[in-house]
């Protein structure tokens, strides 16, 4: 059988759950599971939340390592399980199984402190916008811009007719009929 690739699923992380735990019965190895939440904006821009489970040592603890509000990248598969009710019927629940979660690094790159003998701010100072670009003269594929000049409007005569006249010349008051 040939498993479906799935995107990856960017979000929030909102919540992460009481890890659960214990030792294998058959080798004695330690395990541990947690659900955890994103938040995300769909392609309608609504805000959704979603719920994945995660299930192994290496990946909870760093599930755990990350600070709720940092965006996450979840690499995931879908998984589902039946189950048999009392009255017969079959129930089936499914689940989002994460393999993978990382930070996005440019969440982190954002919200790193940076030291400020390196000419970065300070943390509690906020960050200068960039400096408009200016051109360099002195490089060779400098062109000056040339600026364009618009041309003087023209000057039309008024037509000779005199009806022309009489419509767009201003009356006169001995042409008034009172």
């Amino acid at each position: 059988m040939v498993v479906n690739a799935v995107a990856p699923w960017e979000g929030q992380l909102i919540w992460v759950g009481t890890p659960n735990g214990g030792f294998s019965q058959t080798n004695g190895q330690e395990w541990k599971s947690v659900d955890f939440a994103l938040k995300y904006t769909d392609m309608r821009l609504q805000e959704k939340h979603i719920v994945f489970s995660a299930f192994g040592l290496d990946i909870v603890n760093r599930i755990l390592s990350i600070p709720l509000g940092t965006q996450v990248r979840v690499m995931w598969s879908p998984d589902a399980r039946s189950s048999q009710q009392q009255d017969g019927s079959v129930k089936w629940y499914g689940k989002f199984s994460a393999f993978g979660v990382n930070p996005i690094l440019q969440t982190a790159i954002q919200t790193a402190p940076q030291p400020a003998q390196q000419g970065y701010p300070a943390a509690n100072q906020q960050a200068q916008p960039a400096p408009a670009f200016q051109p360099n003269p002195a490089h060779p594929a400098y062109q000056p811009q040339q600026v364009y000049q618009q041309p003087a409007p023209q000057q039309f005569a008024p037509p000779a007719s005199p009806a022309y006249q009489q419509l767009v010349r201003p009356e006169q008051e001995e042409d008034l009929p009172i």
